[in-house]
């Protein structure tokens, strides 16, 4: 099973240096490469020499690579240009993985092998902490990882503060975790198993079936939350989770945040963008609740 990876990148070379050779030290090596990149004047493999050289050691090793140049601004558009470029459409699974991540060497094995073994999936991320932070877990009494919650009017609620779990520091055991979820093993190895969540965050990978399950006039991503893009994967996850696909979180697998304070997608005042695409996007899944309920409560 080989995976496209899609990165969407403008005015980070450095962070994209980092992550190309994040992706070259893979131990799992089926996997292609799509570079979106928007930046101004030139991109990075043209102007920073270890994103060039990095992108010609890919290709050397085997690795396809296809660089494209967005016409439009916003991470919206330039995930689904990644989509619509891809020239490898039988590749059966696609990372999106932002351009300030930081990844282990078995990141991407572990994911395809949780794919794999689990065709009901339609997606499986990882802990996503924020650089410098400590590390932490988190109870899951109820055997979810992140929950999505609607009241009976409809309003929603999602457990996305940023906080994965009890710091370490206040004594909580990581033991007690594996005690307190419900874990689906894909082998004997501890670390090699998935919890159901409700959403995944920012960077996981996607079995392609799902993501044209769930296509809306023939793109994947919703252009309603603007440039900077805030909640689009919250959002294809619950559709995904509408179209009746399974979500999944490998809890000792971490894909660390760096959170680049500049470039990325923030075009013009970006508090007031993530404010109205927050609120679109509430607006959106009240309905569809009010409509077609909670698509993560067992039907009789």
């Amino acid at each position: 099973m080989r995976v496209s990876i899609h990165v969407c990148t403008k005015d980070r070379h450095s962070e994209v240096y980092g992550l190309l050779v994040c992706l070259w030290q893979q131990s799992f090596n089926e996997w292609d490469l799509v570079l979106v990149d928007g930046s101004m004047p030139h991109p990075c493999w043209l102007s920073h020499d270890g994103c060039s050289k990095m992108v010609n050691q890919l290709r050397l090793e085997g690795h396809g690579v296809h660089l494209v140049r967005p016409e439009l601004p916003g991470v919206i558009y330039a995930r689904n240009k990644a989509i619509d470029e891809d020239p490898w459409p039988e590749n059966e699974l696609i990372l999106r993985i932002d351009d300030d991540s930081l990844i282990d060497s078995q990141f991407l094995w572990y994911l395809t092998n949780a794919m794999i073994a689990d065709k009901s999936l339609g997606a499986v991320g990882c802990i996503v902490p924020n650089f410098g932070q400590p590390e932490f877990m988190r109870q899951h009494p109820l055997g979810v990882f992140d929950r999505v919650d609607w009241d009976n009017e409809g309003n929603i609620s999602l457990s996305d503060n940023g906080g994965y779990s009890y710091p370490q520091e206040k004594g909580y055991r990581k033991d007690d975790f594996f005690d307190k979820i419900n874990c689906e093993f894909i082998s004997g190895d501890m670390g090699n198993y998935y919890v159901f969540t409700h959403h995944c965050r920012s960077s996981f990978l996607i079995r392609r079936k799902a993501l044209e399950d769930i296509k809306l006039c023939g793109k994947v991503y919703s252009d309603e939350y603007g440039l900077v893009g805030f909640r689009e994967e919250t959002d294809i996850c619950l559709r995904m989770a509408y179209a009746g696909w399974k979500l999944a979180v490998m809890p000792e697998l971490k894909c660390w945040h760096l959170r680049t304070q500049s470039g990325g997608c923030r075009y013009g005042n970006y508090a007031e963008q993530v404010q109205d695409a927050d609120n679109r996007f509430r607006t959106k899944f009240k309905n569809k609740y009010l409509k077609d309920g909670n698509p993560f409560e067992v039907k009789a």
